[in-house]
């Protein structure tokens, strides 16, 4: 399979080919749009483009590519419809980057919810420390973001993990900020039907630990950090440990080479003639767009 790279930074395209070569994959990076045209591959990872990432991803599906697209996605719900009916009429994959899904770690995480090893869920926290953790820091400047909207834009980690496990919209949510010389922190909480509810903490300076917890009424299971790429969970004090190595492979940020679990799904998907993961579904993308709503509208108002 071949890989077209738009619009992400050095790095992060160098780890991307690392790891794809260890699955005998092959990488082009793709400078511009009449790229995309001119050169042969068959799926393309779409990086930092925001503004202009539904007219990219529409030009791709015309010429019959899949899609592996970075998080958030931002056009509004309308036109991601419009791109849904494309991507049906012309059978091409389409996925945002959430390489946790598909880790070892989360695949025990979800037997382990079905089992309900922890009984009935009703509190799950996550936080994000810049401070902690410089390379999502180096990450988000990249894409020359404000303060603020860095950890707006990191919020769709902890995000992904709540609603892996509650699987259903909340019903309110409420937002704080803080922003200041010294730090620029955002604190979110939503609260989900029957008494259930998630909070998360995403901070500039702060040392918060960047860990998670899914609380129950028989224990708690603790995600060790980084857990959007986390090798580690511990449940009711019993320790699971999948050492994210994979040949050796080197890649600038701890632990990405996970991302080889995501591309060979995608591999056996497309194989499949599927247009989306079951473990990350189209429906999975609209859902997290709606919450990102709720909070905008928190903003307005």
């Amino acid at each position: 399979m071949i890989w077209g790279i738009i619009n992400t930074y050095h790095s992060l395209a160098n780890d991307i080919a690392n790891i794809l070569k260890c699955i005998s994959h092959k990488v082009l990076i793709l400078k511009n749009l009449d790229d995309i045209v001119n050169q042969k591959f068959d799926i393309a990872y779409v990086g930092n483009v925001d503004n202009f990432k539904h007219d990219i991803v529409s030009k791709l599906i015309q010429q019959k590519k899949h899609i592996l697209c970075e998080p958030p996605i931002l056009w509004d719900s309308n036109q991601f419809l419009d791109i849904l009916k494309l991507l049906n009429i012309e059978k091409r994959f389409f996925m945002e980057v959430i390489p946790s899904r598909f880790l070892p770690i989360y695949q025990r995480l979800r037997h382990q919810l079905k089992m309900k090893t922890i009984g009935n869920i009703s509190f799950i926290s996550a936080n994000i420390s810049f401070s902690n953790y410089k390379n999502i820091e180096k990450y988000f400047a990249y894409k020359k973001l404000l303060p603020v909207k860095k950890l707006d834009e990191a919020f769709i980690y902890p995000l992904h993990l709540i609603q892996m496990v509650y699987q259903q919209l909340p019903e309110n949510v409420t937002l704080n900020s803080t922003v200041n010389s010294k730090n620029h922190m955002i604190s979110k909480i939503m609260v989900y039907p029957n008494d259930k509810f998630a909070f998360t903490q995403l901070s500039s300076n702060l040392h918060l630990p960047n860990e998670a917890y899914i609380c129950g009424t028989k224990g708690n299971i603790k995600i060790c950090e980084p857990f959007w790429l986390p090798s580690k969970m511990i449940i009711n004090d019993v320790v699971y440990d999948y050492p994210l190595d994979f040949q050796g492979t080197y890649t600038t940020y701890k632990n990405y080479v996970g991302f080889i679990y995501m591309a060979k799904e995608i591999e056996a998907c497309i194989q499949a003639g599927l247009i989306e993961s079951p473990w990350l579904t189209h429906q999975n993308s609209i859902d997290l767009a709606s919450i990102y709503s709720m909070f905008i509208n928190k903003i307005k108002i």
